[in-house]
């Protein structure tokens, strides 16, 4: 899955009620802070943690958070990709990917975590403002685009390429929060 739009478009909010459905695992990238609210949008038993290392540290010291944000830099995305992708059975959410962009095409772990995903039963959502922002291995592997309202003339040639004119026109007059999928 991939929640694509431009900033305030409501792309991490329906990635929160996503979370909010999850009954497994969830584990998310945030390097942005996103998920710090609390509140009606926050994500229920969602346990914050400054990077993999403290996160490691509470599972070693016997903790069972289900639902984990992982606030960390750039540095420890590919060793998250390997761990999601390690550990299995859960959801994944990485927030604003298009950061990680350059560093997401070389890496090794974030090419298994698209590619061979559902054979470890990981459902992953990437979120990114832009779709050209994205490798183009991980835009191959996407089977569901959730969509939300650009005005942007590149992104407007990506959508018409990939989903034709009606998709287009659907598109560029979405409301803010609301979205079309594309499977």
């Amino acid at each position: 899955h991939c929640a694509v739009g431009p900033k305030g478009s409501g792309k991490s909010f329906w990635a929160k009620k996503w979370a909010k459905t999850s009954r497994r695992r969830l584990l998310l990238f945030d390097a942005t802070g996103e998920y710090s609210s609390k509140g009606k949008e926050g994500i229920p038993g969602l346990v914050k943690f400054d990077g993999l290392r403290s996160y490691f540290e509470h599972i070693k010291g016997g903790g069972k958070a289900q639902k984990c944000a992982i606030q960390a830099s750039w540095r420890t995305f590919d060793a998250f990709c390997r761990f999601a992708f390690n550990i299995g059975n859960c959801d994944v959410i990485i927030e604003e990917v298009s950061t990680y962009a350059s560093e997401a095409g070389k890496s090794r772990a974030f090419r298994d975590l698209c590619d061979r995903s559902r054979h470890q039963n990981v459902r992953t959502l990437c979120i990114v403002s832009r779709p050209a922002f994205l490798p183009s291995f991980f835009r191959s592997q996407v089977d569901q685009w959730i969509i939300f309202k650009t005005q942007e003339p590149t992104d407007i040639d990506f959508w018409r390429k990939r989903a034709g004119n009606d998709a287009v026109s659907k598109i560029t007059k979405l409301k803010k929060y609301e979205h079309l999928n594309l499977s």
